[in-house]
């Protein structure tokens, strides 16, 4: 048997398929996918439209109904972007309940485009092994996971970014996938500059939502940087660079000029290295007191920060919301008597001069303890590539009167009504949220559905590490590489994201928290189906080679045998 007939007997079955089958099947796919998509609906729908607040939704909702009642879109901490969506949004409909509305209906989307980006991955594979049916329902199962996924629909009824984040997300893989389809195996003599223009527009509106996915999402431009240096025409490498730092300053400037202005924003940030490395900053502040070199900082000042961090970290490890990290960094960070509470006091106030202080030290501990800073980094990347992924984390019940009662005690804190009277949704919300709260509305999950979620969170990281493997072996195998090699590039990309997402929070911030976990889904299922994929078509192209090679031993060509006669 020659290498035509053995590629032949090879195909996939679906291929050979009478064309009634076929038929059936697509028809059977289409009633699926209807199905799921109508489920989804249902169970997003039956909630209470009402949004819940918390005690972040402040800074994304006051710079909207500022605008909206006069006052003009004032910057507080939150950039810009989901502002503005709660503004459009409140503005088009003059209804709360439409933010949930909208985010739901965003979430419906992102199913959609998941199933458009899974079918433009099998693009990338030479010759698919899978029949293109049962790879189409494949991918629906992975997107029904999404669908119907707790975690994705419980983000859509809150005020946050993360409502619309898994739709920024998984567009944006949507359009590298499509620009490196079209630019990269299609033999292009230009680059698509549009697309490429509109993917780097996604990745930076993703990283505006949700600065914690900003390397994933940055990471993600390596595709469209890659193309300036192929040898496509000049013209259109010109008009994808200036189109894309046009892009890029159109979104990016209108959000660091107003920062600079905002000094909780200022403070934010080194505020929370600060904390969040608080352990280690206090025993380097040990080792400076007890070196007698000298300081940058009096010694009397870090005798007392060093004091305080003693103190508030004993506090704070009392509270076991953290285990990994081993304290409550939000504690040394917001508690009225806090660590920052009084090293703030010790600065009289001087914000500047703290977040000098909490830089500083911040990088003197990456200077001076290393394999400390890389030992946590990697304690929490583990707490993502665990035994059990955390992506998949369900509860058997949700309970929405305790959310809603945690929602009225967040507009009471802030003072919401007091600050907007003449907004009269805001009254209609709080009425509602009022009822809602005392109603208590259980909201029971479907069992089916915690048991496949419970599955692949167990088999993550399995999945993850031998896909990894098998991208080392296509890369440095000759003849795999030229057969998988753009297959193996694809599955690389969409498990850079969760790796990408995971290593920023790790280094800034700790995955103990997590909603950082979860509203990686969307590109979690993305990167686990298409790890099984590439294992399985790995492992086939491997027997398929060992057989090939066997049988050529065993059965040698007959001139072969003729001599040897």
């Amino acid at each position: 048997m020659n290498d035509r007939v053995l590629e032949t007997g090879l195909q996939p079955l679906g291929r050979s398929l009478p064309c009634a089958a076929r038929w059936t099947l697509a028809a059977l796919y289409s009633i699926a996918v209807v199905s799921v998509f109508a489920y989804a609906a249902l169970l997003r729908f039956r909630l209470a439209p009402e949004p819940i607040l918390d005690p972040d939704t402040y800074g994304y909702l006051s710079p909207a109904v500022g605008k909206l009642i006069g006052t003009g879109f004032v910057h507080h901490l939150r950039n810009y972007l989901y502002p503005s969506f709660l503004f459009l949004v409140l503005k088009c409909f003059g209804d709360f309940r439409a933010i949930t509305i909208v985010q739901h209906l965003l979430g419906l989307t992102a199913g959609a485009i998941f199933l458009l980006a899974w079918q433009r991955i099998r693009s990338f594979i030479p010759v698919p092994r899978l029949p293109r049916l049962l790879y189409a329902f494949m991918g629906l199962i992975a997107a029904a996971i999404y669908l119907t996924g707790e975690e994705p629909i419980r983000f859509e009824t809150d005020v946050r970014p993360e409502g619309i984040i898994s739709f920024l997300v998984i567009l944006n893989i949507f359009l590298i996938l499509e620009f490196s389809y079209r630019c990269y195996l299609r033999s292009a003599r230009q680059i698509p500059v549009i697309l490429g223009v509109c993917a780097v527009i996604s990745s930076i509106i993703t990283i505006l939502a949700k600065p914690s996915l900003a390397v994933a999402a940055a990471g993600a431009l390596v595709p469209i940087a890659t193309a300036l240096f192929y040898p496509f025409s000049a013209r259109s490498k010109v008009g994808l660079l200036i189109g894309s730092l046009a892009a890029a300053s159109a979104l990016i400037l209108p959000a660091q000029i107003p920062a600079q202005h905002d000094l909780v924003n200022v403070a934010f940030l080194p505020t929370q290295f600060f904390v969040i490395h608080a352990d280690l900053i206090r025993d380097q502040i040990g080792n400076d007191l007890s070196d007698a070199v000298a300081t940058k900082y009096p010694r009397e000042l870090l005798r007392k920060v060093h004091h305080i961090l003693v103190v508030e970290i004993n506090k704070a490890a009392r509270i076991k919301t953290c285990p990994v990290l081993g304290f409550d960094p939000d504690y040394l960070m917001y508690e009225p008597t806090s660590a920052n509470a009084q090293i703030r006091a010790e600065f009289g106030g001087r914000i500047k001069d703290l977040c000098v202080f909490y830089s500083y030290y911040y990088k003197r501990v990456w200077e001076k303890q290393p394999d400390r800073m890389a030992a946590k980094i990697a304690r929490e990347m583990l707490t993502f590539y665990a035994p059990f992924c955390p992506a998949y984390r369900s509860r058997k019940t949700r309970l929405l009167s305790r959310e809603y009662g945690d929602s009225l005690v967040a507009i009471q804190t802030d003072n919401l009504h007091g600050q907007w009277p003449e907004y009269e949704p805001l009254e209609t919300l709080i009425r509602r949220t009022t009822w809602l709260a005392q109603s208590g509305l259980p909201v029971p999950l479907p069992r089916f559905l915690r048991r496949w979620q419970q599955s692949l969170g167990r088999t993550y990281s399995l999945a993850i590490g031998v896909s990894a493997v098998a991208i080392a072996v296509i890369l440095l195998h000759r003849r795999l590489r030229c057969r998988l090699g753009a297959f193996a590039s694809v599955a690389a990309f969409v498990c850079w994201y969760n790796f990408g997402a995971c290593l920023e929070v790790a280094i800034i911030h700790t995955l103990d928290n997590t909603r950082y976990n979860t509203v990686q889904l969307i590109f979690t299922l993305l990167a686990q189906f298409t790890a099984f994929l590439l294992i399985g078509q790995c492992a086939f192209e491997i027997g398929r080679s060992v057989w090939q090679t066997r049988r050529t031993s065993t059965n040698p060509p007959a001139d072969s045998a003729c001599l040897s006669a």
